[in-house]
């Protein structure tokens, strides 16, 4: 078992010897087993086990077990206690399984763990995608258990519950025997009990073919994540914070639904949303919200950035040159120099006559009523909201426009234009010099 366990570890490229690995042990059977393979191979572990408080005198004879191997094998243990109530509504077992998980998250990160370990086997995979496969899965729900997500690993995939109980015996191994594994009231006890076994039952292939199954769903869908990011990525790009996907190249019936889906559910947006998305792609300012992002519709664009910005961001800074000044993906630069015809003309450079400013000037995201003298337009007012229109500038990047201001009259908009009012003359001595480039993020 220690051989296999190894061989597997290393197959996968799970993790280095130097790395410390956090373990998920509740003190049943499975994760006795894998913490005394870590133990025997000699890696850096810790134990973070979770107290749900649910089976009385049990649950604590449990805390109390993890705790004393702990200590007799000088491992560093973690504990976290879950208030009942939190259980209490809902889907149980949902809730609890994410609280432990942002909870050994949180302690990996504090006391310095490189991953968190569970004991999920062979037959956890089959049971998980049993009743992924009775409530209706995704072909992403039906790849069974991931051995690497992010920071999580699976080591013991390579096993099956009679592996790991031979493992037991053999090694004399003490664990605690969770009396609600013997009680139908759960659906996965269900399956473990009854539906699997008639089926193993009925053909003995069943019990390899399922495995055979999942491993070919599995191939299967990463085949399909790498064809959608082949044909999707040249319709994909960045601008600062925000991901502008091109929503004309995702057909109107359910491939486009499918394939969008695959693009955007890494940023929380499940399949309903997706199909809005393509339903509403010719509007302009359809919100979507998932947990940690916001997308909105734009001129057949989908924009994408993190969740947690203000619609009308507040900024204000006052600028003495030579001045560099950040502002969320805003890097602008500021400085004085002399006229000359030798000036460079770029994209990122805006050239201002300096000759009357009055120092310091006032930068500032823009805000509605805002006007100013587009350079070129000969003394015409224009506000600053239809001029981001006509210049076809998105939702959220709009947001973020920022004003430079002389005694409260807006004589630029970095990154885009200058007024008229200061356009250089032949007579102009000073010259102020605005570099403004968008900081991409990664």
């Amino acid at each position: 078992m220690l051989d296999k366990f190894l061989s597997y570890i290393k197959e996968e490229n799970l993790f280095a010897e130097n790395e410390r690995i956090l373990l998920a042990v509740s003190g049943g059977m499975d994760s006795m087993a894998m913490v005394t393979l870590f133990l025997q191979a000699k890696f850096q572990i810790g134990v973070a086990h979770v107290h749900h408080h649910m089976r009385g005198t049990e649950s604590e004879e449990d805390a109390e077990f993890v705790l004393k191997y702990c200590v007799h094998n000088n491992i560093p243990f973690h504990i976290h206690h879950i208030d009942p109530a939190l259980l209490t509504s809902g889907n149980m077992h949902d809730t609890a399984r994410k609280i432990r998980y942002e909870w050994m998250k949180k302690t990996a990160l504090e006391f310095k763990y490189d991953l968190i370990s569970t004991a999920h086997h062979k037959d956890d995979e089959v049971e998980t995608f049993i009743l992924n496969l009775m409530r209706g899965s995704s072909i992403k729900g039906l790849s069974g258990i991931p051995i690497k997500r992010k920071n999580i690993i699976r080591p013991l995939l390579f096993s099956n519950r009679d592996e790991i109980k031979r493992y037991v015996v053999q090694n004399n191994i003490s664990y605690r025997e969770d009396s609600s594994n013997s009680s139908d009231k759960y659906m996965r006890n269900k399956v473990r009990h009854h539906i699997l076994p008639e089926m193993y039952a009925t053909d003995s292939r069943s019990k390899t073919g399922i495995l055979l199954s999942i491993k070919n769903v599995r191939k299967s869908n990463l085949l399909l994540g790498y064809l959608a990011n082949e044909y999707t990525k040249k319709f994909i790009a960045k601008e600062g914070n925000i991901t502008i996907l091109k929503l004309t190249h995702f057909p109107d019936d359910f491939i486009g639904k499918e394939l969008l889906f695959h693009t955007v559910q890494k940023y929380g947006f499940n399949a309903e949303q997706c199909g809005d998305m393509i339903n509403q792609k010719k509007t302009t300012g359809k919100k979507f919200i998932s947990k940690q992002y916001e997308a909105m519709t734009d001129r057949e664009n989908l924009l994408i950035r993190p969740s947690g910005f203000s619609t009308q961001k507040v900024f204000s800074a006052l600028v003495s040159p030579p001045v560099h000044i950040l502002f969320e993906d805003h890097d602008l630069s500021f400085e004085l120099i002399s006229y000359s015809e030798s000036i460079n003309f770029e994209p990122s450079t805006l050239y201002v006559n300096a000759d009357h400013l009055t120092f310091p000037l006032v930068l500032r995201v823009w805000k509605p009523g805002d006007k100013f003298f587009p350079f070129g337009m000969k003394g015409k007012s224009k506000k600053i909201k239809d001029f981001l229109i006509d210049k076809k500038i998105s939702g959220y990047v709009k947001e973020s426009v920022l004003v430079l201001e002389n005694e409260g009259e807006i004589i630029a908009l970095p990154g885009y234009t200058i007024s008229e009012k200061v356009r250089l003359q032949s007579f102009t001595k000073s010259v102020l010099k605005i570099t403004y480039n968008k900081v991409t993020s990664a």
